[in-house]
Order: structure tokens, then C-alpha cells, then sequence
């Protein structure tokens, strides 16, 4: 959402450039927790702890350099502003961890208020 609102604003401004930047860094951070919640839904399926910290330690893996392949595609292929790209990715990295964490606290007051 607020990388959607950045890009309206540079939209606004005629500073389209900007706009796509910030766009691809926001994609970048959702591809990053999508592949991690990928991961933790197959986790469920595993049954030994073993075998579930070795998914985990390839999900990091895996997450790390899809992460750094998009963020080069966006700055060297399509030619994007590195600033902008990775404010985006770092705009959108923080607000889906702080949602996720809110989430977290949220659903433990409900919990201590039932």
C-alpha cells in the first residue's frame, strides 16, 4: 500500500521513472515473503525437525538470491534508479514485517482478553 501511494505521488509529480522504481522494489520485498510463505506451508508437511530446519535453511537460500536477481534485473536490465529500487524494496520490507508482527501481538491480546 505504500509503495502503491509513493507511486501515485511520483506519478503525480511527472516522474514516472521513479514511480516504476519504487513499484519493482515493492515487488522484489513481496516476491521475498511469498516465497516464504511458500516454504512454510511445506514445512508443515515435514514431519522430523531435521528435515524442517534444512527446508528452512533452503528457503534462505533460495529467498536471497531471488531477491538479488530481481533487484539487478530492475537496476542494470531495466535500467531503474538503484536509490528508488531499493527504497521501494526497503519501504515495502518493513511495512509487510511490521503487519505480520502486528498480526502476531494482535492475535495474543485477543487471547489474553477471552
Amino acid at each position: 500500500m505504500l509503495i502503491t501511494i509513493c507511486a501515485v505521488l511520483a506519478i503525480y509529480g511527472e516522474r514516472i521513472d521513479i514511480a516504476k522504481s519504487l513499484v519493482w522494489g515493492g515487488v522484489c520485498a513481496l516476491s521475498n515473503v511469498l516465497l516464504l510463505v511458500w516454504r512454510m506451508h511445506q514445512r508443515k508437511n515435514l514431519q522430523s525437525a531435521g528435515k524442517q530446519l534444512g527446508m528452512m535453511y533452503r528457503s534462505v537460500v533460495e529467498r536471497f538470491f531471488v531477491v538479488i536477481c530481481l533487484l539487478v534485473i530492475g537496476m542494470l536490465k531495466m535500467q531503474l534508479s538503484p536509490l528508488h529500487v531499493m527504497l521501494g524494496f526497503v519501504v515495502a520490507q518493513s511495512a509487510l514485517i511490521l503487519v505480520s508482527l502486528m498480526s502476531v501481538f494482535g492475535q495474543g491480546k485477543a487471547r489474553n482478553n477471552a
